[in-house]
């Protein structure tokens, strides 16, 4: 979904990352509201990981318990695709997997965020662009 979700809903802009030199991956997963303002992000580094559908797979994994973890009671899943999207149309979740790595496994932003993450928001593409 390209923009922001209709009020009373969360979009959960979700990376899977992964590093074919060294075969490490990691993911990223915000929580946003209808009027784009992030609610909650999430990274998590992996380490070893066999591809990139691994990566995504588990980045969907960590958003569905984030969204559960944080009480998202709206959900809607009528099947799991794996696309690929642009980097500079993902680039909120991009960034946040990137901020994770074997020294700082796993970070997580709930009610302050920092200034790159909020940067980042406000610059997003999918709540800017139609393509």
């Amino acid at each position: 979904m390209l923009g922001p979700p209709v009020e009373g809903w969360v979009k959960i802009n979700s990376d899977g990352s992964f590093d074919a030199t060294n075969g490490h991956g990691a993911s990223a997963a915000v929580l946003r509201d209808h009027q784009g303002q992030v609610l909650a992000a999430q990274s998590r580094w992996y380490g070893p990981t066999l591809e990139v559908l691994v990566a995504e797979t588990r980045a969907a994994q960590d958003d569905l318990l984030l969204a559960l973890q944080l009480g998202v009671t709206r959900r809607s899943f009528i099947c799991f695709e794996v696309h690929f999207i642009r980097r500079e149309a993902n680039s909120l979740a991009d960034i946040c997997a990137k901020e994770v790595s074997v020294d700082s496994p796993v970070k997580n932003w709930h009610n302050c965020f920092p200034l790159w993450l909020m940067e980042a928001a406000a610059n997003d593409c999918n709540l800017h662009c139609v393509n």
